[in-house]
């Protein structure tokens, strides 16, 4: 039987080769590693020990972030706060924006676009709320 790839894999995989491809061209150095396979994870765990610059690159499944990937990053240890960082503050979340800007969008989440999405889910004759939670 032969197992084809996912094509999120294969593209992943491209991005990847071409990533690692202009780093060494840039005379950078370039580690890969796979952390599906667990018997690896202190391997690895030691090069993000090593290394200052990491990149972690996965396929995007319906926008969340893969439970191996979780586990493993739970078992890495702290290095510094990295998030810190000018750079890294343009990723870190709503929080970074002053406290009226948030306030703001807080009320417009709640009010605008609640209001639309409750259309949406109506017009679909969805019959749970928005806030229902089956698991609490």
């Amino acid at each position: 039987m032969v197992v084809q790839e996912h094509q999120n894999i294969v593209i992943l995989k491209k991005i990847v080769k071409a990533f690692s491809k202009e780093l060494v061209r840039k005379g950078e150095g370039v580690e890969s590693y796979c952390i599906s396979d667990c018997s690896k994870w202190e391997e690895i765990k030691d090069a993000y020990i090593r290394n200052t610059e990491i990149i972690i690159a996965m396929p995007l499944y319906v926008e969340c972030v893969p439970g191996i990937l979780l586990e493993f990053l739970g078992t890495l240890p702290v290095k510094d706060n990295g998030f810190s960082r000018e750079v890294a503050k343009k990723f870190a979340g709503p929080d970074y924006y002053p406290l009226p800007l948030r306030i703001l969008l807080g009320i417009m989440f709640k009010t605008t676009f609640v209001k639309k999405m409750e259309g949406v889910a109506s017009s679909l004759d969805c019959t749970k709320p928005l806030n229902y939670r089956p698991w609490s």
